[in-house]
């Protein structure tokens, strides 16, 4: 069951639920590292770790990390795209929620990905935009060289 920082118990409500949930997952982390690779492969996702995931722990979703720079999608952002897209496709046939990260940690300038991020996600909106089951994640771990980033800052 989620819980807060004071250790109580989060409840998601909505019209339909009150009652208390428990989200299990994974992540890819940087898929340029881990990512999509057929049984074998040594990748994290492969379609044998997707049906553990889904069948023996019963997850709910998976993070598919995306890092932009550290050799990740600016290095080839229409590969990169493909094996979001893979991985995607993939989760969806098991009933599960992809969460869409796009990860970036350098060069500490919220604005510099701004460019690959319009075109990633423009993709995965127009490819996935009438699935119920796709989280969008747009800048985690946001950070800047002049010091910490607010909301306020990523939504400039």
């Amino acid at each position: 069951m989620p819980r807060r920082a004071d250790g109580r118990t989060e409840q998601i409500r909505t019209p339909r639920r009150t009652a208390p949930i428990q989200l299990r997952s994974m992540s890819t982390h940087g898929i340029q590292w881990y990512g999509w690779g057929e049984n074998g492969s040594g990748k994290c996702a492969s379609p044998a770790s997707l049906d553990a995931l889904a069948n023996d722990f019963k997850a709910d979703h998976l993070r598919i990390s995306m890092y932009i720079q550290e050799g990740g999608y600016e290095t080839d952002p229409a590969g990169f795209t493909a094996q979001v897209d893979k991985i995607i496709d993939e989760v969806i046939k098991r009933g599960m929620y992809a969460i869409v990260d796009w990860h970036q940690l350098n060069p500490g300038d919220r604005h510099y990905n701004l460019d690959r991020a319009k075109s990633y996600f423009a993709h995965i909106a127009q490819k996935y935009g009438n699935q119920k089951n796709i989280l969008y994640d747009i800048a985690n771990e946001p950070n800047s060289a002049g010091g910490p980033v607010t909301w306020a800052m990523v939504r400039q």
